[in-house]
């Protein structure tokens, strides 16, 4: 039986600048939190173990995993905007991100759904060991976009200054290579649209 292990990374390892650049998955790796630090030594770390039967997913802007999914909070924005307009928050909202920077959120069962193929190419033979793949939606938004499309009833007050991941808009050629077919079936702004009208209402 061929075991394999997945390493879920993430797109912190990334240096991201102001610039509006595609990341691919040999983008400079250059973390600037201790969270990216860490992920990014434990991706190394499995280079230098010999027959390990491993491959690495990086995950981009996941949301979508409390409630009926997973956990019962999240600091994903999109759930954080959620679970505050179910609130019926009034006062304002500081993010630590930029209004206009790119952040490709995307829904945790697409996550699980390319994974899910992509383990299936593993166990065939048909991806070679040690591969790295970005996993995301693709849309490329810009975050006030997002804030916007769910209205909520408060401000969302945005703190360009702290973000360390500005533009991450992100580049799925390997992804598409693999698995040529597969789609994301939640886009993040019809999602904010139609979730954000559809909690205001309850």
């Amino acid at each position: 039986l061929k075991v394999p292990m997945l390493h879920y990374g993430t797109t912190a390892y990334y240096y991201s600048g102001v610039e509006k650049v595609l990341y691919d998955e040999e983008a400079e790796l250059y973390p600037q939190t201790v969270y990216g630090v860490t992920k990014m030594n434990a991706e190394l770390a499995l280079r230098e173990i010999l027959d390990l039967n491993y491959f690495v997913i990086r995950p981009v802007y996941g949301y979508g995993n409390i409630d009926n999914y997973a956990a019962s909070r999240s600091e994903s924005w999109p759930d954080v905007i959620m679970q505050e307009i179910k609130r019926r928050r009034t006062d304002p909202l500081i993010t630590d991100l930029d209004g206009e920077a790119i952040k490709d959120y995307t829904h945790i069962t697409d996550i699980c759904s390319a994974t899910w193929g992509l383990m299936e190419l593993f166990y065939n033979d048909e991806l070679p060991k040690g591969e790295v793949v970005q996993v995301g939606a693709g849309g490329n938004y810009l975050f006030r976009e997002i804030i916007e499309a769910f209205d909520p009833l408060f401000e969302v007050v945005y703190r360009p200054e702290l973000d360390y991941k500005k533009n991450q808009a992100h580049f799925y050629g390997r992804l598409r290579e693999y698995l040529p077919y597969w789609r994301p079936k939640i886009d993040a702004l019809e999602y904010a649209y139609t979730h954000g009208a559809i909690v205001r209402r309850l």
